[in-house]
Formats: structure tokens, sequence, C-alpha cells
């Protein structure tokens, strides 16, 4: 077992915190190593698993060269869909048959504990400061505030990298107290905070919200859980209070205040805007069946110019939304069959039986709904790890027993 855990880290590793580092913009790693995996499920006689979504896309592929796209950007985006569809293959038949992702999580844990020590280091010495930090406005109206990004684009995307882990330790801890998970989670925290993505913050509290109103009854059942849940929340909203009374003017406040004001550009952006803008572009083309891959930012480019104003235009022309950009390239259609299969599945596969996967399953709805990307390789990982039941420890008729 070790030696599998071993010689599988180090791919984990690259694709999970690396997988930009000293590559050309829109090139990965999991990218790259698509022959690899290929390979992999060659060798595993997996490949026809491949099959399903393969048919699905080259549906779609010929609806769209019907309709007509730029051939260039459409290929070069089939392409790159095709090395994500191999890669989240190869993860699914990985994970499916893995005996010990706690393991993986506690090492990825560890590691991302280093790189932020590494993180705060560069801070203070300013050396190689933007591989970890991210030095643009959060808001407008406030002054640039150093938020951990951890080697990504954006702050907000290595908040959502914490998330799996967040979950696991969270209610690892709820359940049984140890002073070695307790750091762990408390280093999860670090980073979140230090990301300061609200996003992410809102997306944990709805989750965490949602799983404890669903399972309250049996949770206040059990008299250790429910103290440290009570616990939690008290320090939580003493934590809050004071932040606010003692330091009206901290971020936390600014960037809320902004949100309700509709001054905040990132949040409408990710939001509301994103839809508008895809719709606007989708009304003048096909609605039901969507531009295709690769098109927005060719068809789309006068539709945010005269949306936004721009006098000049960004050098990347895209839909800061999940959501949005699937309606705007899958049409209605797609937009609505996605729907139905993630509910679909959570029904299916009963996630709500387990509590870290139920906890995903509601970040990831309302996430995909407040920004990501159609390509966002990790959201796809994290939908597996919503769907697929490996930690056991976290179903409820396992969780709850006294």
């Amino acid at each position: 077992m070790k030696k599998i855990i071993d010689s599988t880290l180090g791919i984990i590793f690259l694709i999970f915190f690396f997988n930009r580092v000293g590559l050309p913009y829109g090139l990965k790693f999991s990218i790259i190593l698509a022959p690899f995996f290929a390979f992999y499920l060659l060798k595993n006689n997996k490949l026809l698993r491949l099959f399903l979504p393969f048919y699905f896309f080259v549906t779609y592929t010929l609806i769209h060269f019907y309709q007509g796209v730029v051939f260039k950007d459409f290929i070069v985006s089939t392409l790159v869909l095709f090395t994500l569809l191999i890669f989240l293959v190869s993860f699914y038949s990985f994970y499916k048959r893995s005996s010990d992702i706690s393991a993986f999580v506690q090492r990825i844990t560890e590691v991302n504990f280093g790189l932020t020590i590494l993180a705060f280091i560069s801070l203070l010495s300013g050396f190689q400061l933007s591989h970890f930090w991210y030095l643009e406005p959060f808001t407008p109206g406030y002054e640039v505030l150093p938020r951990l990004k951890m080697f990504e684009l954006e702050a907000s995307h290595y908040s959502f990298l914490i998330l799996p882990l967040f979950y696991y330790y969270f209610w690892t801890l709820l359940k049984e107290w140890s002073v070695k998970n307790f750091f762990y989670l408390l280093s999860l925290m670090f980073s979140l905070l230090f990301s300061f993505s609200l996003g992410i913050l809102a997306v944990i509290v709805i989750s965490l919200g949602m799983v404890l109103v669903v399972h309250s009854v049996k949770l206040m059942r059990l008299k250790p859980t429910r103290n440290k849940l009570i616990i939690v929340m008290l320090v939580g909203s003493i934590a809050l209070l004071g932040l606010f009374v003692f330091f009206p003017e901290n971020p936390l406040a600014f960037r809320i205040q902004n949100l309700l004001a509709g001054n905040d550009t990132s949040g409408r952006g990710r939001t509301y805007e994103a839809f508008e803008i895809g719709w606007q572009v989708l009304n003048k083309h096909n609605p039901l069946v969507g531009i295709g891959l690769g098109q927005f930012k060719i068809v789309g480019r006068e539709t945010l110019i005269y949306y936004y104003k721009f006098a000049n235009m960004p050098e990347v022309a895209r839909l800061p939304n999940a959501m949005a950009e699937t309606m705007v390239v899958y049409g209605i259609v797609g937009f609505s069959l996605k729907l139905l299969v993630q509910i679909g599945l959570f029904i299916r596969l009963k996630v709500y039986q387990n509590m870290f996967q139920f906890s995903l399953f509601v970040s990831l709805f309302v996430y995909q709904f407040t920004g990501s990307y159609l390509f966002n390789e990790k959201e796809y990982v994290f939908w597996i790890m919503a769907f697929v039941p490996k930690l056991h420890a976290f179903r409820t008729s396992n969780y709850f027993m006294k």
C-alpha cells in the first residue's frame, strides 16, 4: 500500500498544487500528461468508460459544426476537453479502487501547510511574492490586501482547493477529538482566512448549515458531538462579533458593505452579470444548443465590450461562472442536462447519507453559480469525490454510532 501511495503522490501534488506553474497560459500538466493517463486506462481496461461522454460531446460537436464555428478555436478547445475527459476518467478509476484516501488527504494537507509557511516567508522577504500571493484589489475602494493564492491564478481558486480537505477534518474532529486532526483543521482554516475568498467562505457556511439542519436531530443526540458543535458556534460568533466591534473597518465588513451596495465588481461579474452577458450572446445565436467551444471569446467580445463599456478589451474574454459558460457553450439543453445529472445522482446515490459527500455536493452546487469555469478539472474531481462513496466513516449509519 505504501508503494502505491508514494508512486501516486507525485502526480497528485503536481496537479493539485502546481498544475499551471511554469507553463504558458491555458496549458496545464493535466493536459500534458493526457497520454500517460490514457495509457493508464488502457493498461487497466478502462478506456471504454470514455465512450458515454465521448458520444455526448461528439453529438454536440456535429451540431455546432453544422451551425458554423471558428474552426481553429473550436478544435483547440475540443482537444482540451478530451484531455480533460481522459484525466477525469483516470481519476475516477484511481479513486474508486483506492483503499486509503485518508492517507492522501493527510499528505496533501501536510504539504499545503508547508507551502503556507513558505508563502509567509515570501511575504516577509518579498521574494517571488506573486507566486504565493494575489496582489489585486479584492473589492473597489479598498487597498491591496495580499491574499494567499498558492500558484493558482486567483485567491478564490486556491480557497476552492481547500474545500474537501476542510470538510474531511471538520467532520472527523466533530466526531472524535484528536490533537493531530485539530492542527490539520487549524492549518486549513488559516489558509482559507488568508486567501480571503468571501464566496468560498459563504459556500462553506451554507454547506455546513444545510448538513447540520438536515442531520440536526442525530447530531444533537450525541453528547460529545453536540458539545463540540456548540463550542464551535460560540467561538465563531464571538470572533465575528469581536471583529466588527473592535475593528469595524476590517476588510470583511468593507467587502460586505460593497456587496450590499452593489459596488463589488468581482461579486457581480461572477454571478448575475455573467448570466446576463451569456444570455445576450446566446439569444443572438441558438439558445437551445449554444454556440460551441472556444467561440465566446470571438462572438461574445462585442457583447462584453458593450456591457462593461470597455475602452480597452481585456486580453482574455471569458465568463467567470461555470454555469453561465455551460449555458453559452451548450445552450439551455446542456445547462438543464448538467443540473438534472447532478440532482439525479444526488438522489440515486443517496449523497445526503454521507456527511463529507453531502457537504461537498452542496458547496459545488452553489459554487458553480458563483464562479469557476467550464474546464476546471479540480471542480470535476471534487464532483467525483462527492458522488463516489469512498469515505465510509462519514456515512450517517457509521458517523452517528455511539
